[in-house]
């Protein structure tokens, strides 16, 4: 399997699983407190995230979330970041869908 960094065996820069997400996000610069108030922003890039989020609910009621969350961490161990990032917006737009409050402008 070719990786992210263009080597063989899925690592990033020699690096696999929890750390290598972490790496990437530092290079990124987007690594956790520089952007304030971006997980505020609820981000959704399509129908295939909907759908995602929507059929775990289906499957797992209140412990969507929490489904979404352990896949978002098998992602991660595996080294997996893209998919890792997938089930994060999941788990934020299962949070999002189940809540009653108001987020964003009201027009």
């Amino acid at each position: 399997m070719q990786s992210y960094d263009g080597s063989e065996g899925g690592a990033i820069n020699g690096c696999y699983g929890e750390r290598a997400v972490d790496d990437a996000c530092r290079r990124s610069g987007n690594s956790l407190g520089l952007i304030k108030g971006a997980m505020d922003a609820l981000f959704i890039s399509g129908r295939p995230a909907l759908a995602d989020a929507a059929e775990l609910l289906e499957l797992y009621g209140d412990n969507a979330g929490f489904e979404a969350a352990v896949r978002a961490e098998e992602s991660r161990d595996a080294g997996n970041v893209v998919r890792f990032c997938h089930w994060r917006q999941i788990e934020r737009v299962i949070v999002t869908l189940r809540s009653d409050e108001v987020r964003g402008s009201i027009h």
